[in-house]
């Protein structure tokens, strides 16, 4: 072969492959592709959603209608009916099933979708067999259809941060709002030994957070616990979040930064941060996540649940609740305001011990600071 020719052909090689290692590079040097959240559909909608307690259900629109119309019929809720929002978003994925005990529908796909609707908590609805139990992680509940209905009084119970009422193996610590060390810390209530674990005191004898068949069928929770959940539906909703102060929701014209935490280890690692479309989750807990700029200034903080799963549940309403808890066992996610200026975060646990910081860079897959 002539010289000149093996010479084109070896530069059109190196062309060709310098080509693809442009391109391959640009791709990972790309933020992480955004996700479509789904249609959100509205079922009842009383206020702008800023002020409201906001609860996102994924299931049909029939079940939705059924599961908030008896939500709203036991207390803390029907006093504060009007201070609560109801969205829906189809079901499009199955939910996983968590050591074959429990149904848990909490994941990143979840997340994405649950986007396109103001929420603050979701409740996943599906059927399974009546063995499954259903679960609460974060800010999500996960409902056996097949179960009694209330398990999902006892799932949104800790949602709104109460801890088991049975003996569940766990220390449920000074922060918790329903289990006590002290009888005199409970305020006209009653006093009864076992909350989470031996240690610890509860205030209500039989109620939702102990048994699927509460004594008291109108008020639940207990006394206590009833005021607890109204003070956090009534608690002022000042925060930023990703959605517009105004009656119509505008989730899918906003952005959000989402990030993958996993706390498995002593170190949590930030494994992924990317930009999406949607609204930003409204959360309180006692863990926190801030937002720091170039000279590490807070610019945004805010409060998140621990990552403690909860399993509950039993065929038989009237016996206790069989239930498991798994603590600092698996992934979770933060929805964080994408255009604050900020450059990191840095990530506290509920006793105020930094876990993790990265920085906010939605070009990476593990821009990761490990503690």
């Amino acid at each position: 072969m002539p010289r000149p020719l093996i010479l084109f052909f070896i530069g059109g090689i190196t062309f060709f492959l310098a080509t693809v290692l442009f391109i391959f590079v640009q791709a990972q040097n790309e933020a992480l592709p955004a996700r479509s959240p789904a249609a959100c559909n509205d079922v009842l909608i009383q206020g702008s959603p800023e002020k409201q307690t906001n609860v996102l259900f994924v299931g049909t629109a029939d079940e939705a209608e059924e599961y908030s119309d008896y939500l709203l019929a036991y207390e803390p809720f029907t006093s504060n009916k009007e201070r609560f929002n109801f969205y829906r978003i189809d079901k499009t994925f199955d939910c996983a099933r968590y050591k074959k005990i429990a149904l848990y529908c909490y994941s990143q796909e979840l997340q994405s979708q649950a986007a396109a609707c103001p929420h603050d908590f979701i409740i996943t609805l599906e059927s399974a067999p009546v063995s499954l139990r259903a679960s609460a992680y974060m800010e999500v509940a996960s409902i056996n259809i097949n179960l009694p209905k209330t398990v999902l009084l006892h799932e949104l119970g800790h949602l709104f941060g109460l801890d088991e009422e049975y003996e569940a193996g766990y220390n449920p610590g000074i922060s918790s709002p329903n289990c006590k060390i002290r009888c005199d810390q409970f305020t006209g209530t009653g006093c009864f030994q076992e909350c989470s674990d031996g240690a610890h005191l509860r205030s209500v004898d039989e109620g939702v957070m102990r048994t699927l068949s509460p004594a008291d069928d109108s008020n639940p929770y207990g006394s206590y616990n009833t005021e607890r959940i109204s003070e956090r539906i009534t608690m002022s909703r000042s925060k930023i979040t990703g959605f517009a102060t105004q009656e119509e929701t505008r989730c899918l014209d906003t952005s959000y930064l989402l990030i993958e935490v996993d706390p498995r280890q002593p170190e949590w690692k930030v494994r992924t941060i990317a930009k999406e479309s949607g609204c930003v989750v409204q959360t309180d807990g006692s863990a926190t996540y801030t937002l720091k700029d170039d000279e590490m200034n807070a610019v945004f903080s805010d409060t998140f649940t621990v990552p403690r799963l909860f399993t509950d549940g039993n065929e038989d309403a009237d016996d206790a609740i069989e239930g498991q808890t798994f603590e600092d066992q698996n992934l979770f996610y933060l929805t964080i305001p994408a255009d604050t200026g900020a450059t990191s975060v840095v990530i506290t646990d509920s006793a105020g011990d930094e876990r993790a910081q990265a920085a906010l860079n939605v070009n990476n897959r593990a821009c990761e600071v490990t503690l």
